[in-house]
């Protein structure tokens, strides 16, 4: 059954790393074994593709992160997450996404329709909001671990007051620029959001190249 699949997390992570790719271009990585889901030759990138319930809270582990970000250098200079986060309401003491996907066909028209929003943040900023907010501790697998919690609400101030969050996480020299996308992924409609978090040299370099799916800008603002 399909809510006992164990491939389930495996099918859900698989459709925003297809997205990611949509959008931004690159390649999968060739195997579980790399680092990152995205390598982004364009963008001099690596990217780490996340999805996460506007429920849930987004926890990345600290250690990871500190890893990823001491291999670059060769091949990529940068590492880029990109973070979707959709609608997952309660209803009949069950989650929209257990209820309304009784099996894969269904998933990704419920993902696309339900997509709020997606940010694509340089790991700079994850470490930003790690100095400034903290970590927390957590058990997994008779293991202690620290790990970063990552809110929509956390990121979603970079969009209401830009310079002033930036400024709070003293992000010198970033910007947020954002997109609206539509189009057609999967069989399925989609529109949301896209905010980027990065450097301005990346941004620059970023908007370059053609944003897929049909877009509209928004707005940019940042630091000096």
């Amino acid at each position: 059954m399909w809510k006992s699949d164990p491939w389930r997390l495996y099918h859900i992570g698989d459709f925003f790393t297809d997205l990611a790719l949509k959008i931004l271009g690159g390649e999968k990585t060739a195997s579980s074994q790399d680092s990152g889901d995205i390598n982004n030759w364009d963008f001099d990138s690596q990217i780490e593709v996340k999805g996460c319930s506007n429920r849930n809270t987004l926890k990345i582990y600290s250690k990871q992160l500190d890893e990823e970000v001491e291999q670059l250098g060769f091949p990529f200079s940068h590492l880029l997450y990109v973070i979707f986060f959709y609608r997952n309401r309660w209803s009949d003491r069950s989650r929209s996404l257990s209820k309304e996907t009784p099996n894969y066909k269904t998933l990704n028209a419920f993902l696309s329709k339900n997509i709020m929003v997606a940010f694509v943040i340089d790991a700079r900023v994850l470490m930003a909001i790690r100095r400034v907010n903290g970590l927390r501790m957590e058990q997994r697998n008779n293991d202690v671990v620290h790990v970063i919690r990552i809110s929509k609400g956390i990121l979603h101030n970079f969009v209401k007051d830009s310079k002033g969050t930036l400024k709070h996480f003293k992000l010198r020299g970033f910007g947020v620029f954002s997109h609206k996308i539509y189009g057609e992924f999967r069989g399925s409609l989609t529109n949301f959001d896209l905010v980027f978090i990065l450097s301005k040299k990346q941004l620059k370099k970023i908007l370059q190249f053609d944003i897929h799916f049909d877009s509209e800008d928004i707005e940019i603002a940042g630091t000096q």
